[in-house]
């Protein structure tokens, strides 16, 4: 992690994002601008989070560990995304782990320095609200097809939901966690697509050949 001590990439950033519609500006002397590298934690699971993370620019997967080590990936998101928001109002342990997956941006605002003054705020706290109203839109729906579907259409939904036609599942290490399939039961799942037509192998990875059948395995599109 690089805290970015550049006012002028600061400020391009908050008219970029419109920062200053969400957060009153008098909180503006308490932010710092944050550069993640590639598959760096912005935070983890267990902690105590001490601020809030406003994710600007990169993208990121969203992690959770069961006490026996098992792990799965929750979700994958891109900026402009705020967290933080469970632990501010409630003061628990994060829930979750933050990773990067690439090189990425935040704004870090420490609840001390500005508790009473953002709970008072009231295009704060709606923007806050729309925040995880949408991630528990998106993490009910695909909790749903993890629940309802089986391993097999789990694949193909996900697939669809990359709508491309070009090489795809270039690194798969991470897409069996999201899916909860075991990663070598996955391989076998895209041999299968493979044999059917379904997919065809490329040199990097692999390739839709069939959309149609595709959709036939699939019950519906991940929301990532």
């Amino acid at each position: 992690m690089k805290i970015i001590h550049d006012p002028r990439m600061f400020d391009t950033f908050a008219e970029k994002y419109d920062i200053f519609s969400i957060f009153p500006v008098s909180v503006k002397k308490h932010m710092h601008l944050k550069m993640y590298e590639k598959n760096e934690y912005i935070f983890m699971q267990g902690y105590m989070l001490d601020g809030f993370y406003f994710l600007l620019e990169g993208s990121i997967k969203i992690t959770h560990m069961l006490d026996d080590g098992d792990e799965v990936i929750l979700r994958f998101s891109d900026g402009p995304r705020i967290f933080g928001g469970p632990e501010f109002f409630l003061g628990y342990p994060v829930s979750a782990s933050l990773k990067t997956v690439e090189v990425s941006y935040c704004i870090y605002l420490p609840f001390q320095k500005c508790q009473d003054t953002l709970r008072k705020d009231p295009d704060f706290l709606f923007y806050l609200g729309k925040n995880y109203a949408e991630i528990m839109h998106v993490s009910n729906h695909n909790w749903s097809i993890n629940q309802l579907s089986p391993h097999k259409s789990r694949v193909a939904s996900y697939i669809l939901t990359l709508d491309s036609q070009e090489v795809i599942l270039k690194d798969l290490k991470d897409v069996p966690l999201f899916l909860g399939i075991g990663y070598r039961h996955f391989l076998r799942i895209l041999s299968g697509f493979v044999e059917q037509g379904v997919l065809e192998k490329a040199e990097q990875g692999y390739r839709v050949a069939d959309v149609s059948e595709l959709k036939k395995l699939a019950k519906d599109k991940y929301l990532i």
